[in-house]
């Protein structure tokens, strides 16, 4: 494969960029200056993703290909989170995984590690046909199925906003990362009706990633959240995690019963969550928060602390919850 630039510089930043004992920052930041996918030959390639052993081809001019590429896959806190969350969340290997907002199929084929099902929904139709490519090319087409829609609150159709430079974004807003001249009519579901159409008997986990619709997707689920209890991973941007009325729409439909994560560092492979507080406080564009009931919170953790590399939750465990010592 042909690489802009001598190769063997390429092959050395990449070596960088998956050096996981070297600070997740200080290669993000280095690789960046260097070799930015905006500068980059948009050269196509094939490769195994880190984390799952997945094959994946994407090029380099793409955000999320470029961190495949040089990092070992696009946000891979995010993939291990979800993975850890279906381990934790149901029987190895019998997990139901739901991924909104699946993107290229990265989170989808992470979770089908842990899962006997993933239903990955993705509303843009060029995505989705990327997803259903990856699905294919690993084999994974009984195990992962690929929905090419939206969810959010009331079921109909939409237009939806695809992104440029990043197959990670895209829209159902108007005013979110989406761009006009990209925009397609889209099928939209409720969640509970769409499960229900594919006769889905329950959910253990979701990684829900919306652009900006979270709180509408997370209506949409409603009935599906209250019966079974699921562990979920929230992409939330600024203007909803800082919008006390979209939290205060998240927080009613899963009840008294949860309780709320941050993830330090979506890019660091070494997984670490933290109480999340106060929204004010965070500054990020983008912030990732998994919602555990309970009840769950205990087996997340020793999900976590099983994970090859050290990890660290700092879930405190309430009183009577049973073999389960708070962190130090």
């Amino acid at each position: 494969m042909a690489l802009a630039g001598p190769e063997r510089i390429v092959r050395l930043l990449r070596s960088l960029g998956r050096n996981d004992r070297l600070p997740m920052r200080l290669r993000l930041a280095a690789l960046t200056r260097i070799v930015s996918h905006r500068t980059i030959r948009p050269t196509p390639f094939e490769m195994r993703l880190l984390d799952s052993g997945c094959l994946y081809r994407g090029r380099l001019d793409d955000w999320m290909d470029w961190n495949a590429y040089f990092l070992g896959g696009y946000k891979r806190g995010v993939l291990r989170l979800f993975q850890t969350a279906v381990d934790a969340a149901a029987p190895a290997g019998e997990g139901i995984a739901v991924d909104v907002g699946a993107s290229v199929g990265q989170m989808a084929m992470s979770a089908s590690l842990a899962a006997a099902r993933v239903v990955a929904i993705e509303p843009s139709p060029r995505i989705a046909a990327i997803c259903r490519e990856h699905v294919a090319l690993n084999r994974l087409s009984e195990r992962i199925t690929v929905i090419e829609a939206a969810l959010s609150d009331a079921n109909g159709t939409a237009i939806f906003f695809q992104g440029a430079d990043n197959k990670g974004t895209g829209t159902l807003r108007d005013d979110f990362n989406g761009d006009p001249r990209r925009a397609v009519d889209v099928q939209v579901w409720r969640g509970d009706d769409l499960l229900a159409s594919l006769d889905i008997p329950r959910v253990d986990a979701m990684k829900v990633d919306c652009q900006g619709m979270e709180a509408q997707a997370t209506e949409g689920c409603t009935q599906t959240i209250a019966r079974d209890k699921p562990i979920i991973i929230y992409s939330l941007p600024a203007f909803v995690y800082r919008n006390a009325r979209d939290l205060s729409r998240i927080r009613g439909v899963l009840g008294a019963d949860y309780r709320y994560f941050l993830l330090r560092n979506q890019f660091d492979p070494k997984v670490r969550i933290d109480p999340f507080v106060d929204p004010g406080r965070y500054r990020g564009s983008v912030i990732f928060v998994a919602a555990v009931p309970e009840d769950r919170l205990c087996a997340l953790r020793r999900a976590l602390e099983t994970l090859r590399k050290p990890h660290q939750i700092q879930a405190c465990a309430r009183s009577g919850a049973p073999n389960c010592e708070p962190p130090p």
